[in-house]
């Protein structure tokens, strides 16, 4: 699926958990309300240049596209919130990372966990970080959890959760790997299966475009002055 499209689903999707949990009782919306906000492509631009990285692209589109906020747990932050994040895991590391440098584990690392996780599903297996280089955090799930995204080295553009007592990572999709999309579409599937939505399977209805709300008021008032008239 293009990433054009996959935006277009992501953000119905979105719009479709807000729509059905009006209460907001998916655990963390009450923090983001289900409200997201852009960021300009310029802002992502100078902040590759000041720490020499490039994003990936997953990122780079989805902040630009449907923005920061509304996400896991207690939702997707800002790209300042990320930095001034990974600076505090860093302190915690010595100050010893940059995020020009490359995650220090490799798809070897993260096939070896997986397969760990599927021969023994029960238990608990994870790598501990000697530097926190090329990673960025985007959210916290409560506590001392997290999950980051690789921005350098082998393992770029997937998504991983840390325990940031010891510093202790494992891929986000524990069984399989995740890249950016995959992994907050997988949370809108999970939350709108648990509210009982009925078109979860129905391709066409989430890659369908359909305006917002409120240039679907002004397209309404629009014709209604035309038929008037």
């Amino acid at each position: 699926m293009e990433s054009n499209t996959r935006i277009i689903v992501l953000r119905n999707k979105l719009r479709e958990l807000k729509k059905i949990d009006p209460k907001k009782t998916v655990f963390g919306s009450q923090s983001h309300n289900y409200i997201s906000k852009t960021i300009n492509s310029s802002v992502i631009d100078d902040f590759e240049k000041q720490h020499d990285i490039d994003l990936p692209n997953e990122l780079k589109l989805f902040l630009t596209e449907i923005g920061f906020g509304a996400g896991p747990d207690y939702g997707i932050y800002d790209i300042t919130k990320m930095f001034s994040e990974f600076e505090e895991w860093n302190d915690w590391k010595e100050n010893i990372s940059m995020l020009s440098l490359p995650f220090e584990l490799t798809n070897k690392d993260s096939k070896e966990l997986i397969d760990l996780k599927t021969d023994n599903p029960d238990g608990f297996f994870y790598k501990e970080l000697k530097t926190v280089n090329g990673i960025l955090p985007i959210q916290t799930q409560g506590c001392t959890y997290y999950s980051f995204i690789i921005v350098n080295g082998e393992q770029k553009g997937k998504i991983w959760n840390l325990d940031t007592n010891e510093f202790e990572v494992l891929p986000a999709g524990v069984f399989s790997e995740m890249t950016f999309f995959d992994w907050y579409e997988n949370w809108l599937n999970e939350k709108l299966e648990a509210l009982g939505c009925n078109n979860l399977n129905d391709k066409n209805y989430w890659e369908r475009v359909r305006p917002e709300k409120q240039k679907e008021g002004l397209f309404k008032k629009i014709l209604n002055k035309i038929t008037i008239g």
